[in-house]
């Protein structure tokens, strides 16, 4: 065997060993977040929130209505979207970070100053409550469930609908 082989196998080998350290540590509870499918008929409550506004929406008997900041009817089609991009749940594409400390929440926009919260609740308790930070390249956005120090990138579903300006949440006139 010549040295150009030897030196090809022991690089084979060193990505191999990488390969399965990697599958290992993810194995080890290094798993990505994931959000399970929310079914629009069990949502009752919804609130999105950013430093600037907070806006709640509930379902009632016949329809959505915006209870905070004001009690009005609730644009039906724009609720009924944002349930349907949530239907199929979701996956993170990576971690981020696990430390909560406040200079790494800047960084991801997650401190109070930057972050936007949404909040989907059933009859029975939360559904989902999500921390969402800076959308970086490609899409995604830095993403923290509430209660957890995880930070991790995921595309977010309904992320140009997840805008607390009551202006968008309201029926339009007929």
């Amino acid at each position: 065997m010549n040295q150009v082989n030897k030196v090809l196998l022991s690089l084979s080998g060193l990505l191999v060993l990488l390969t399965i350290t990697g599958i290992v540590t993810n194995l080890n509870g290094d798993a990505l977040p994931r959000v399970a499918a929310i079914e629009a008929a069990q949502v009752s409550s919804m609130r999105i929130s950013s430093p600037q506004a907070s806006i709640q929406l509930r379902r009632t008997a016949k329809e959505w209505v915006v209870v905070t900041p004001t009690k009005v009817r609730a644009n039906q089609q724009r609720v009924e979207a944002l349930l349907s991009d949530w239907s199929g749940g979701m996956v993170a594409d990576s971690n981020a970070n696990r430390s909560g400390d406040e200079h790494n929440e800047a960084h991801f926009g997650l401190d109070p100053t930057h972050r936007r919260t949404l909040q989907i609740r059933s009859e029975d308790g939360p559904l989902l409550e999500l921390e969402i930070g800076s959308r970086v390249r490609g899409g995604s956005h830095y993403l923290r469930l509430a209660g957890s120090d995880q930070v991790f990138l995921a595309r977010l579903p309904a992320g140009d609908r997840l805008d607390a300006d009551l202006s968008l949440w309201l029926q339009p006139q007929e």
